[in-house]
């Protein structure tokens, strides 16, 4: 409704309310709790990272359509409800195709022995707070990087176009390795590793390592010419979508139950998502203060941080604690 409403409201503040209601991530946390519990353990990395991956895919591509519907509209007001209609359109598609996770893995008797233990408490998990953490710091690189990365550009004097390929590039890698995330921890459990294990650990070194290297050392690099800049732009845009596969899988790894992992993946983005909220406004500041090595050193140093954390999320494995039980 906020994308019909947008375009006839005058007032700004109203407006600034009905995006914020858009940007909430409830579509996001209900179809990764969905669509996690629809696949077995082996699978279920593959299946997170293909949903995951929608994000950087909209991140790239988002740009394309918005400016082809306002070429085809002509003003930003038709634009915002014919991109309205699409919208529609996909969310009537998924709510006819869409099925109860319960009974697609109602099979399963682990499912059945778990589905009945007392409800989790996702605010008195330990774990879950470590892994909404590691999505503040994948929220924070990602949408840090996106924000400045254009008057970064600009101020080594390169054109709007091609400010907006290097912007491309950031968000179609992620196309790639959001999904291959999740295939490569698939493969180690397949191979015998530890569930969570994998999961935290493709999360922390082919995902936020690579991410945090690669912002770091973005300055410093990209200075030199147009092309290693946008391989600079696509490792920087690789390892942080790369962990969004492994995010939205765990929460149903530890706990095996939909219902209950949805509640803490809610936590998770409830956390997580506000370093994409503060990062923005931070670095902007920071890099208008400090300059540009700084700016993107801090952006990197929160992916380290989130590669710190994934690695120790192990060292807590299924810690979830149950809801105390009313008596009755």
């Amino acid at each position: 409704m906020p994308q019909f409403a947008i375009p006839f409201l005058e007032h700004y503040g109203l407006i600034l309310l009905l995006r914020f209601l858009q940007g909430w991530g409830i579509v996001w946390f209900v179809t990764t709790s969905m669509t996690t519990a629809w696949f077995p353990l082996a699978q279920r990395g593959m299946a997170s990272g293909i949903v995951s991956a929608a994000i950087p895919f909209g991140i790239g591509f988002g740009g394309l359509l918005t400016g082809w519907l306002l070429e085809v509209a002509g003003t930003w007001q038709k634009s915002f409800i014919e991109f309205g209609v699409i919208v529609a359109v996909v969310a009537l598609l998924w709510a006819l195709l869409a099925r109860d996770p319960v009974a697609v893995t109602s099979t399963s008797s682990l499912d059945d022995l778990i589905s009945s233990a007392p409800p989790v408490n996702p605010f008195g998990s330990l774990v879950g707070w470590l892994v909404a953490l590691c999505l503040f710091a994948n929220a924070w690189q990602l949408i840090g990087l996106n924000t400045v990365l254009p008057s970064y550009m600009y101020s080594l004097g390169y054109h709007p176009t091609q400010a907006g390929a290097a912007i491309l590039a950031v968000g179609l890698i992620g196309v790639v390795s959001t999904p291959l995330g999740g295939i490569i921890s698939d493969r180690l459990i397949l191979s015998g590793m530890e569930t969570v294990k994998a999961r935290a650990y493709v999360m922390a070194i082919p995902g936020f390592l690579v991410a945090g290297a690669a912002t770091v050392l973005f300055p410093f690099l990209a200075r030199s010419n147009y092309a290693t800049l946008l391989l600079m732009a696509i490792l920087a845009g690789w390892g942080v979508p790369l962990t969004n596969a492994s995010i939205g899988a765990l929460p149903t790894d530890m706990l095996q139950s939909p219902g209950r992992a949805g509640k803490l993946f809610g936590l998770i983005i409830l956390v997580g998502i506000s370093g994409g909220v503060i990062a923005p406004y931070v670095i902007t500041a920071i890099s208008a203060s400090a300059g540009w090595i700084v700016a993107f050193a801090i952006l990197g140093v929160g992916a380290f941080l989130g590669m710190a954390i994934g690695l120790i999320i192990p060292c807590f494995g299924q810690a979830i604690p149950a809801e105390p039980l009313e008596a009755e």
